[in-house]
Formats: C-alpha cells, sequence, structure tokens
C-alpha cells in the first residue's frame, strides 16, 4: 500500500527554547522524581572530571534539552510545531536500547538463560582506598 505526504508549504520554525544550564537543573528537568530524591550529584558526564557539575551546559552542548521521555517528547514537539527536526542513527538506537532495558528488566528471570551461561555469579570488589568517592572517574572505572 503506498504511502504519500505533502511538504509543508510554511517554513520551519526556529527552537529557542532550554531547559538547566548546570548539571543539577538538566537532571531536574529531564528526571524530576529521581532528583528530588538526590543528596548529591557527585560527576557528570558531559563535563570532564577537574571541571565543576555548576558548569553551564550550554557551553558543551548548545541546544541540549532535558526532558523526561526526550526522544518522543521531541519528535511530538517537532511535528506539532512544525520544526525542523535531525535525528541521527544514535538518537534511534538509544531509544531501542533504553527500551530493550526495560524488557530485560522486566522479564530477567525469564531471560537469565539467554544472558548468563554459567551456573552462580561473580562478585567483582574494587578497593579504591583511601581515596573519597568524589575522586573516582566513574567513566574510566566503566571502561
Amino acid at each position: 500500500m503506498p504511502v504519500s505526504f505533502r511538504v509543508a508549504t510554511h517554513p520551519a520554525q526556529t527552537f529557542q527554547g532550554s531547559t538547566g544550564s548546570s548539571a543539577n537543573q538538566t537532571l531536574s528537568s529531564a528526571c524530576r522524581k529521581q532528583a528530588s530524591k538526590l543528596e548529591e550529584l557527585i560527576q557528570f558526564s558531559l563535563t570532564s572530571k577537574s571541571e565543576d557539575v555548576s558548569r553551564d551546559i550550554h557551553e558543551i552542548i548548545p541546544g541540549l534539552v532535558a526532558e523526561e521521555n526526550g526522544f518522543v517528547a521531541t519528535l511530538i514537539e517537532a511535528y506539532t510545531k512544525d520544526r525542523a527536526l535531525i535525528i541521527r542513527p544514535d538518537d534511534v538506537w538509544l531509544a531501542i536500547m533504553s527500551q530493550f532495558n526495560f524488557f530485560v528488566t522486566a522479564c530477567a528471570e525469564l531471560l537469565l538463560a539467554s544472558f548468563v551461561a554459567h551456573e552462580g555469579q561473580r562478585a567483582l570488589s574494587i578497593d579504591c582506598r583511601p581515596a573519597s568517592f568524589r575522586d573516582i572517574d566513574f567513566g574510566d572505572l566503566a571502561r
């Protein structure tokens, strides 16, 4: 069944919005419930270890808008307000992987055999004393 559409004759509107200029404000905009329970933000992936988490995020990524359900909300916003939107493959894959994560988490017992090939679990213990957890670069640790 063929699909057809008509391109709008009016130009796309520009987007001027911004939400949150610091790491804490960005987190509060994107994850309101979780941010309200937060005691302290240790690190933020958009700033390096030496930078303060209060640095203006818009200097690092101009046009960053933090929203709950960011990908879907962005698509709806662009469609309803006639805005031009550039979607990168990364955006689509990240949305797919996020949903896949929710599925795997919800069905963990059923899928256990697909992801774990051995009986039991191994424990990983990392001793970083006497350093404070504020001094640890969790990005490097994850690699």
